[in-house]
C-alpha cells in the first residue's frame, strides 16, 4: 500500500469516527422528557408506615385486568421489596402482580401493580389492596398499609359514578 492510500484510508477513518463520536454526543447529551404523573382519578388515600408514604391514586377495573397507581415516598421497590395482595369482600384473588416504577425524586416514586387474574371476580368489587414491605427478601416484612376501594369493571369506581 503506498504512503497515499494510507494517508488517504487514515483521513477518511479519523472523519468516521469524528462524526460517530459527534452523533453520540448530540444525540446522548439531549433532555429526556420528563414522566408526569398522571392525575389522580379516584379520591386520594394516603397510608404512613415506618417513613413510607403510600398515596393510592389511581383504579382501573376491566374486563382483563385491575391496575392501581401508587405514589410512594421515601423509598420505593429498589429500596423496600414491596409486595401486593388484592382482596374482594375479604377473599384473597392475587398476591402477585407486575407493574412499573417510574423515579419522581429521590426516594420518591410513582408505582403501578396490576394483576389479570380478574376472570371469576363480579363486575362489583369491595377492593382492599394490601402493600407488604420489607428491607430485604430473607426479611418478614415489617408492614402493611391497606387501601380499601370500590369499583365497578370498566374504567369507573363508584364514587366517581356517584358524583
Amino acid at each position: 500500500m503506498s504512503k497515499k492510500n494510507l494517508m488517504l484510508s487514515s483521513m477518511i477513518l479519523l472523519a468516521s469516527i469524528l462524526s460517530l463520536s459527534a452523533i453520540h454526543f448530540l444525540y446522548s447529551h439531549q433532555k429526556q422528557p420528563v414522566w408526569q404523573m398522571s392525575a389522580p382519578d379516584i379520591s386520594v388515600q394516603t397510608r404512613t408506615f415506618d417513613g413510607l408514604t403510600f398515596s393510592l391514586r389511581n383504579a382501573v377495573y376491566t374486563e382483563g385486568r385491575i391496575s392501581l397507581g401508587i405514589e410512594v415516598k421515601g423509598g420505593g421497590q429498589v429500596e423496600n421489596d414491596l409486595g401486593y395482595e388484592f382482596y374482594n369482600d375479604g377473599d384473597l384473588f392475587a398476591s402477585s402482580v407486575s407493574g412499573t416504577m417510574r423515579q419522581l425524586g429521590d426516594q420518591h416514586y410513582y408505582l403501578t401493580a396490576d394483576t389479570d387474574e380478574v376472570s371469576d371476580l363480579p363486575n362489583h368489587l369491595n377492593l382492599k389492596i394490601n402493600i407488604l414491605s420489607r428491607k430485604s427478601a430473607l426479611e418478614p416484612h415489617r408492614l402493611s398499609a391497606t387501601f380499601e376501594i370500590p369499583l365497578n369493571k370498566e374504567n369507573q369506581s363508584v364514587n366517581e359514578k356517584t358524583t
